[in-house]
C-alpha cells in the first residue's frame, strides 16, 4: 500500500492512471485481435460506425443520455427482492473493450463481484478494474484509490464503523452516474470525487477542502474477492509512480481461489499536484 501527502491550497487534484492487465486469458484476446479484416469487412464496419454516430433519440437527446448505470447495481437479495438473478453491476465508468473500469467500491470479500452495492452508505475507495454481472465471488477491484484528510488510517474500516478507517460515508443524493461519468461527495472528508475512463486509462478528480493534511492512499493489495499476493511500486518523480500487482489463486479472487485466476496488473499513475512526501504501510492479516 502507498500513501502520498499533498498540500491543497488550491482545491482540485487529478490522478491519471494508465493500466495494463496481463490476464490469464490474454493470449486468447490477442489471437482474436490478430484476425485481419478484408476490405469488404472494413467497409461495413466503417459504415456502421458513421451510422451509429448520427443516431439520436426523439427530442434531440443522445441515446447515451438514457443510460442509467445504477440499474442492477446491487448484491443485496432483499433489496432486489430475489434470491437469484441479481444484477451485480458497478455504476462507474468504462469504454467499450476498455482496459479500465473506474468505479466506487463499497465492500470487499464475499459474493460481491462488482465491489459495490447500491444500499451501502460508505465508500472504501475507487478501483480501476471491475467485474460486472457475475456471481461466485468476484475478482479485480485493483489499484484502490482513496483521498483523505486528517489523521492517517491504514485500515479501510467497516460499513458500520467507517471512522475507524479511511473509508468515508457519502451523501447518496450527490451520487451521479451516466455513460462515461461518475461523481459523489465524500461526506466525512468534504471531498468531491469524479471519475471517467479512456480505452487504456482512467482518471479521477478530487476536489479537496483547503487542508495541510490532504493525502491520496493507494491500496495495492486490495482485490474484490481477496488480495494480491505480491506488489511493487516505484516513485518516478514527485508527480508519478509506476508498478504492478500480482494476483494468484493463493490470494483468493475468482471463486475464492477455485476459479484459478492468475494475472498481473501493471500501472503508471500521474498526479496533477506534486506530493510533498510518500510512504508505505502493510495491511494486517484478516482472519
Amino acid at each position: 500500500m502507498f500513501v502520498f501527502d499533498e498540500n491543497f491550497g488550491q482545491r482540485q487534484g487529478f490522478l491519471f492512471v494508465l493500466l495494463y492487465a496481463e490476464l490469464y486469458y490474454l493470449n486468447s484476446i490477442q489471437n482474436i485481435m490478430e484476425i485481419k479484416l478484408n476490405l469488404k469487412q472494413a467497409g461495413v464496419l466503417a459504415i456502421a460506425a458513421v451510422a451509429a454516430l448520427s443516431v439520436q433519440a426523439r427530442g434531440g437527446k443522445r441515446l447515451s443520455e438514457y443510460v442509467n448505470p445504477f440499474i442492477g447495481a446491487t448484491t443485496n437479495t432483499q433489496m432486489a427482492k430475489a434470491e437469484h438473478g441479481l444484477g451485480k453491476t458497478f455504476p462507474g465508468v468504462a469504454t467499450p473493450w476498455g482496459m479500465t473500469q473506474v468505479s466506487p467500491n463499497t465492500i470487499t470479500g464475499g459474493d460481491n463481484g462488482p465491489g459495490y452495492s447500491y444500499e451501502h452508505t460508505t465508500i472504501e475507495g475507487f478501483a480501476f478494474t471491475q467485474m460486472s454481472g457475475i456471481g461466485w465471488y468476484g475478482d479485480l477491484g485493483n489499484f484502490l484509490v482513496m483521498p483523505t484528510i486528517g489523521d492517517l488510517h491504514t485500515f479501510a474500516g467497516t460499513e458500520d464503523k467507517p471512522e475507524e478507517g479511511y473509508r468515508s460515508r457519502y451523501d447518496k443524493s450527490t451520487e451521479k452516474a451516466s455513460a462515461g461519468y461518475y461523481s459523489v461527495f465524500l461526506s466525512d472528508y468534504k471531498i468531491q470525487a469524479e471519475a471517467t475512463a479512456l480505452p487504456h486509462s482512467g482518471m479521477l478528480r478530487f476536489t479537496f477542502p483547503e487542508s495541510k493534511e490532504a493525502r491520496i492512499q493507494v491500496d495495492l493489495a486490495r482485490r474484490v474477492g481477496g488480495t494480491s499476493t505480491l506488489q511493487s511500486v516505484e516513485v518516478v518523480d514527485d508527480h508519478t509512480i509506476k508498478g504492478w500487482m500480482q494476483c494468484t489463486p493463493d490470494g483468493g479472487g475468482w471463486g475464492n481461489g477455485d476459479g484459478k485466476a492468475d494475472y498481473t496488473v501493471y500501472f503508471y499513475a500521474q498526479f496533477s499536484k506534486p506530493f510533498s512526501g510518500h510512504g508505505v504501510w502493510s495491511r494486517p492479516e484478516i482472519g
